[in-house]
């Protein structure tokens, strides 16, 4: 009952207007106490550009929320990697992308390496073939 009034009243401007913040906050947080309540809440109220612009203002709040997503991205990898029938290819393409990185950082390193050599030469190509040889 105490909720239903409370709700009626705060609907009416002249009164919530009499309603302190830390008074209306204190309400929001009791209504919120349920984690399926708040995520809805908080989500409504995120929608809000302006609300999500003064959110993250705040640097624990931001915090929270980046936690959250990377969290997210994380068990939508984990599940894409157990259930997905193509996630053998897409790790084989991963694994060949980052073989290309390492190669595009050592190369500058290679190159440098047969400047400095005193009287040799170095050929990145045949150090690279070497390498990938197992040499």
């Amino acid at each position: 009952m105490a909720a239903k009034v409370t709700t009626d009243f705060l609907k009416r401007p002249q009164v919530a207007a009499k309603v302190s913040t830390e008074n209306k906050v204190r309400a929001v947080e009791e209504f919120t106490r349920d984690k399926k309540v708040a995520a809805t809440a908080a989500t409504s109220l995120l929608l809000r550009p302006d609300v999500a612009f003064k959110a993250m203002g705040d640097d624990t709040a931001r915090f929270q929320v980046n936690h959250a997503q990377n969290e997210r991205s994380r068990q939508a990898r984990e599940d894409f990697d157990r259930t997905s029938s193509v996630a053998p290819a897409v790790r084989h393409i991963e694994r060949s992308m980052e073989f290309l990185d390492l190669v595009t950082a050592f190369h500058p390193f290679v190159a440098a390496a047969g400047r400095i050599v005193p009287g040799g030469k170095v050929d990145v190509d045949d150090e690279l073939a070497r390498l990938l040889k197992g040499e």
